[in-house]
């Protein structure tokens, strides 16, 4: 169960770059 918790904290945290560097482009 540690796997699959620290697969979703990465994908998590893939997410909230993503979306910072979106907004990051739009304020830009």
């Amino acid at each position: 169960m540690g796997w699959s918790s620290f697969c979703e904290r990465k994908g998590m945290f893939k997410i909230n770059l993503m979306v910072t560097n979106i907004f990051d482009f739009l304020l830009v």
